[in-house]
């Protein structure tokens, strides 16, 4: 059997996969998605300190519906960490479902010296709001013991084919929950990042196991 821990998507079940899309993305149809076997869905919420996904609502909720789990994620413009975790979490907690959702502080952008405090003030002001922890999300090799996190998870972005090596399963910095496989490049066995629902190459990420089993006590209990 495959490892789950070095599978492509491509080696992956559905349940085991879990794509990300944003306002790039022309459509998501959640019923199509949730029917292939999907768990989780991610969905990019806000960025900064004033922009807000125009899908993302909709999105949402719907997914919802379809018993789904959203993991809603912020893109850091490294503005000002206090003002973006508020802006984040005062837009989703309206759609935010307890016990199912994760949160997620995408950050791949700006002077890398200057994550480690961002990610320190934006993760205690969400939490302060919340009481939540976010998963970290950057690419692989901007990874370094100084980025830390509350919930001690990320998930690694990695352009190309590559699958994570042994090294990569070991994060300098805490654990890995997800790799995502990036740039329509996401199986290295070939072929394009595709998931029922969504239309064109998606990235798509390969869950771990016990991230797998984790959505599916909660989709148990709460839907």
């Amino acid at each position: 059997m495959t490892s789950l821990l070095i599978a492509s998507p491509r080696g992956a079940t559905e349940a085991q996969l879990a794509a990300d899309i944003s306002s790039n993305n022309a459509s998501f149809d959640p019923a199509i998605y949730a029917s292939a076997g999907h768990l989780l869905i991610t969905i990019k919420a806000t960025e900064g300190i004033g922009y807000t996904n125009p899908e993302w609502d909709q999105w949402a909720h719907e997914a919802h519906q379809h018993k789904l789990a959203v993991n809603h994620y912020h893109f850091a413009q490294l503005v000002d960490p206090i003002e973006e975790a508020r802006h984040f979490w005062l837009t989703i907690r309206k759609r935010f479902k307890t016990g199912v959702d994760r949160v997620m502080i995408d950050i791949e952008t700006g002077d890398q010296e200057h994550w480690p405090v961002f990610l320190e003030r934006f993760d205690t002001e969400l939490h302060r709001l919340s009481g939540l922890e976010a998963i970290g999300y950057t690419f692989a090799a901007a990874l370094s013991p100084a980025l830390r996190l509350r919930s001690n998870l990320w998930m690694v972005a990695a352009w190309g084919t590559q699958r994570p090596g042994t090294a990569r399963l070991t994060l300098p910095c805490g654990r890995l929950w997800g790799w995502q496989y990036t740039g329509g490049q996401g199986s290295p066995s070939g072929g394009p990042v595709k998931a029922a629902g969504i239309p064109g190459e998606i990235d798509l990420t390969v869950l771990r196991n016990w991230t797998v089993r984790n959505l599916q006590r909660d989709r148990t209990r709460y839907f």
